[in-house]
């Protein structure tokens, strides 16, 4: 992708500096840390930026998430103690969770039923592991239909805070929305990380989409967008997503996201690829 003209997109903070008293007027009116997210921290398996995770994945009415766990056979040691949460994705709400001993070589998995979703109505769910002891265990965070088992999404799980692709790219087509959603550790002690959310088109770097978002610990945020333009049927727009701090500060290490393209109508999720954070965005 050429790029011509580049211009350093520019954030200013809006907290005052100057005066004690107004910054912490300022600083109170952050988001608070969420209840949910402390229930991460009980017992030995409270999450660290040592955890795994996978997601935000949308599911609707009629899907499973399922959060698969494995100790591999190349293992040093006998067994695991492992932690698995599946929580939601915007509000941090714990919505299952398990502790389980997985043998060497062995696995094991934790369930989450969409149903009180409303036919339509996406809810976005992250999985976390943590393994006592920081034992060295795999994952998969998956979505099914809850009749026929079929398999409709998969995300590997990653080291929480961890490196990877920053410029992932996925086609979107007529009838389809990408969403950009952000995450932030529970483990992440910051009072609220502010974030920018940006959708780009990947062939000619136009912005299709962009939005702040100030984020407490264990919570999320997300940034749709529709196919740009309007296609015809057969028709796609290559899209990038871009997570990014909202004032050209480094993004804490805990931050992470998915890219996840789902049908407008139904609201199924249909591809899903995670993402990790850039220090700076230079828009076209």
């Amino acid at each position: 992708m050429t790029r011509k003209n580049p211009s350093r997109l520019r954030f200013r903070s809006v907290l005052p500096t100057v005066f004690a008293a107004a910054l912490a007027a300022a600083v109170s009116l952050a988001p608070a840390r969420p209840a949910q997210a402390d229930a991460l921290y009980e017992g030995d398996y409270g999450t660290t930026l040592k955890s795994l995770v996978a997601g935000p994945i949308g599911i609707v009415r009629g899907q499973t998430m399922r959060l698969n766990v494995r100790l591999p056979a190349s293992a040093r040691v006998a067994s695991a103690e492992v932690r698995l949460i599946l929580a939601d994705g915007i509000t941090g709400e714990v919505l299952a969770t398990r502790t389980d001993s997985v043998p060497r070589g062995q696995g094991t998995f934790l369930d989450y039923e969409e149903v009180a979703f409303a036919v339509g109505q996406r809810h976005c769910i992250i999985g976390l592991v943590t393994a006592k002891g920081l034992t060295p265990v795999v994952g998969t965070l998956q979505s099914f239909e809850t009749a026929s088992g079929r398999t409709v999404t998969a995300l590997p799980m990653s080291v929480v805070g961890g490196k990877g692709s920053t410029d992932n790219v996925i086609g979107l087509a007529s009838g389809q929305t990408m969403r950009l959603n952000a995450w932030v550790s529970p483990a992440v002690r910051n009072t609220a990380v502010n974030l920018r959310l940006v959708l780009i088109n990947g062939n000619d770097g136009r912005v299709l989409g962009s939005k702040g978002v100030a984020l407490s610990p264990g919570t999320g945020g997300f940034l749709d967008v529709t196919a740009d333009p309007p296609l015809e049927v057969g028709d796609r727009t290559c899209v990038v997503g871009i997570i990014t701090s909202a004032d050209g500060s480094r993004v804490p290490t805990g931050v992470s996201g998915v890219m996840q393209v789902y049908d407008t109508t139904s609201g199924v999720t249909l591809e899903a690829t995670p993402i990790h954070p850039v220090t700076s965005f230079t828009p076209l």
